[in-house]
């Protein structure tokens, strides 16, 4: 068991609600899908206002139809992956992040794919384009770890499953305490992530607006 890996969190959420390692009211995989919804919940909110602090390595998208649309890939599960929050589309590796497309005038999204405007087709440098985004939030279980980054922000999931417990029905417990404290970790960690990664946006489109106006060359 890892800090802050799935089996942990499961770990100290029943090490904070005080329940036993085998508790017949509330069962492992209650804890497990309190977790995940508990992670959702905390990814959501800071794409909301920190969308940086969410993004994987850039994807390049597939076509299926010539380049009329381009899909974001596949989940686990075999579904179609639907972004969420900001979505950055680049022609090619080369042109991040200073040369982002830009929306409705570029691209359309629609979900899991974005079109081509104007019943158009595209063809792209790798076949398609890149594009920077945040996956929907995975399942969290013994077989699935937490996607939440930092690691050590996760503990906002640990009390927000905390809540989850607590607001059962006769639980005997008072979740306003532990959403609290979720909201608390959540507020410290946008002010980590918004000092981490603001200038980062301001320099990208600073330098892409200077191109743009040809103050600067475009390689």
């Amino acid at each position: 068991m890892a800090d802050y890996d799935s089996a942990d969190l499961l770990a100290r959420s029943k090490r904070y609600a005080r329940r036993p390692a085998t508790d017949e009211s509330y069962s492992v995989p209650d804890w497990y899908a309190a977790l995940t919804e508990a992670q959702a919940y905390a990814i959501a909110w800071l794409i909301a206002r920190a969308p940086d602090s969410q993004y994987g390595s850039p994807v390049l998208l597939t076509t299926t139809d010539g380049g009329a649309t381009f899909g974001f890939g596949t989940d686990p599960d075999g579904a179609a992956e639907f972004p969420i929050g900001h979505c950055e589309i680049y022609t090619s590796k080369l042109q991040i992040p200073d040369e982002p497309l830009e929306p409705v005038v570029d691209f359309l999204l629609e979900g899991t794919k974005i079109r081509i405007p104007n019943d158009r087709t595209r063809a792209f440098p790798d076949g398609a384009p890149y594009a920077r985004f945040v996956l929907l939030p995975r399942k969290i279980d013994a077989s699935h770890e937490p996607t939440l980054q930092p690691k050590t922000a996760r503990l906002s999931a640990v009390y927000g499953a905390v809540a989850t417990w607590a607001s059962r029905p006769g639980s005997g417990a008072d979740p306003t305490y532990w959403e609290k404290q979720r909201d608390l970790q959540l507020a410290t960690w946008l002010l980590v992530l918004r000092t981490q990664y603001n200038m980062q946006a301001a320099i990208g489109n600073a330098t892409s607006f200077a191109r743009r106006i040809g103050l600067m060359d475009v390689p």
